[in-house]
């Protein structure tokens, strides 16, 4: 069936939101689960288990292990990775985990001019979209590196950042001075 440009693949998603398909950790349970039913062969019939998958025969958990890696276009250390994390955490184990800065912009990352940039301009009261057309036209100015400009959602999340930092900062040294008041 062919898609047409407005179709969209849905994923199927954790219930939590995080990233990390639930297709993902499927697709990495059926490798680990054929080295698990290996093992419980094993563990039955003893050391001499051979099966054969696909026409080819495996009488070791390392060559199966290979052969997976190999079909699969992972490194064996992937697939051992995932067959400790299944092991020690289940299903849940194989889904990605979220990446630390999933929730920051990293647009800004080491450009101060260009936060300065447009923290001053927010503050003289120009909109956002102009504040990105302004940063647009002079961001190699501020960046020697070849890159794109950031978008106006990474200004609109840096200014706020900026704004929650303030006034954490102000609370703090509100409530800092009452504490100077009851003690005097």
């Amino acid at each position: 069936m062919a898609r047409s440009a407005n179709t969209r693949i849905l994923r199927k998603r954790r219930p939590d939101r995080r990233q990390g398909s639930i297709l993902t950790a499927r697709a990495r349970f059926k490798a680990v689960h054929l080295l698990n039913l290996f093992r419980e062969l094993q563990a039955a019939s003893g050391d001499g288990v051979k099966i054969a998958i696909s026409g080819k025969e495996f009488s070791s958990l390392n060559r199966l292990a290979k052969w997976l890696a190999r079909r699969k276009k992972i490194s064996e250390r992937t697939l051992w990775r995932w067959d400790r994390r299944f092991a020690e955490h289940g299903f849940t184990g194989l889904l990605d985990a979220e990446r630390s800065d999933s929730q920051t912009s990293r647009a800004f990352t080491g450009r101060e001019e260009a936060i300065a940039f447009v923290m001053n301009r927010w503050d003289d009261g120009f909109p956002i979209g102009e504040i990105h057309a302004e940063l647009t036209a002079r961001w190699r100015r501020f960046n020697r590196a070849p890159s794109k400009c950031p978008s106006s959602s990474a200004i609109r999340a840096l200014i706020r950042s900026r704004a929650e930092a303030d006034t954490r900062a102000e609370k703090d040294s509100a409530s800092t001075k009452k504490r100077t008041q009851v003690h005097l």
